[in-house]
């Protein structure tokens, strides 16, 4: 729960920033969606609008909406809220392992051998009594 209050005091800070231009609607709709995203719970629609954030914000400086300064802080901004985005909502997929069990096969058991009197090839073939 403190991560998500230290991501919304890091998104009002963008909010602040955005003000100092004329570019503040569209730099304002993108902080709203990081907002947004994350109260859901949404990582990847956080992530793309952070992705929007700093389009916005290098065309807003590129415009001269905002200052040079003030797009390097936001790029800032937009680098820890990324960092703090693995705290607050974990990525979906769990890292996978594996383990291999190898078992070896019994080895056969071996015949006994027979009684000495009742060996193959000796004796009485007809297999009578006598």
């Amino acid at each position: 729960m403190r991560t998500r209050t230290a991501m919304a005091c890091t998104a009002i800070a963008f909010t602040s920033l955005a003000a100092c231009g004329s570019g503040e609607s569209a730099i304002d709709e993108r902080v709203d969606a990081v907002r947004t995203a994350v109260d859901a719970g949404d990582r990847p629609g956080a992530e793309k609008a952070l992705d929007e954030l700093a389009f916005v914000a290098g065309a807003a400086a590129g415009d001269g909406a905002i200052s040079e300064a003030e797009s390097e802080e936001i790029a800032v901004l937009i680098e820890s809220n990324r960092q703090l985005l693995d705290q607050v909502i974990p990525t979906t997929t769990a890292p996978t392992t594996s383990t291999t069990t190898t078992t070896e096969a019994e080895p056969e058991p071996k015949p006994e051998p027979e009684p000495e009197g009742k060996k193959k090839g000796k004796g009485d073939d007809d297999k009578d009594d006598d």
